[in-house]
Formats: structure tokens, C-alpha cells, sequence
């Protein structure tokens, strides 16, 4: 959910923070069976820093490139 590319960027970075302190700590632990649940955050954090991406360059405060890697095919 999205109320504002500054919202994503913000949310992005700090599930994305948290995602990597989850790894960092199941990796810690030696329990190897628990990295994918522990990764999880992490990947939603940077689907939220994507979405970011894809508002900031639909408002055209990116630029193009950056824009187009972030947007899906045919856009």
C-alpha cells in the first residue's frame, strides 16, 4: 500500500533495516533452516524501495533510466 513515494522510501528503508538485522541474527544463531523466513523483510522492504522508485518516476522526480529499470515491461 502506497500513500506517498516518500512514504515507500521511508518504509522501504526501515523493513529493509530490519530485514538485514533478521539475517544477520538467524545467521548468528547456526540455524540455517530459519534464513529464508529470516529474509522475508528483506524482501519486502525492497519491494516497497521499487515502489518507490516506480511513484518517484511517474511524478518525474527521477530520472528516466532509474524509472524504467524500476517499472514493469511495457510501460
Amino acid at each position: 500500500m502506497c500513500w506517498s513515494a516518500q512514504a515507500d522510501l521511508v518504509v522501504g528503508s526501515a523493513v529493509t533495516a530490519v530485514g538485514v538485522l533478521c539475517l544477520v541474527r538467524a545467521h548468528r544463531a547456526g540455524r540455517p533452516e530459519r534464513l529464508p523466513l529470516a529474509a522475508l523483510p528483506l524482501v519486502l522492504g525492497v519491494h516497497q524501495l521499487i515502489e518507490a522508485a516506480v511513484w518517484f518516476g511517474t511524478d518525474g522526480d527521477l530520472p528516466a533510466a532509474p524509472a524504467g529499470w524500476a517499472a514493469p515491461p511495457g510501460r
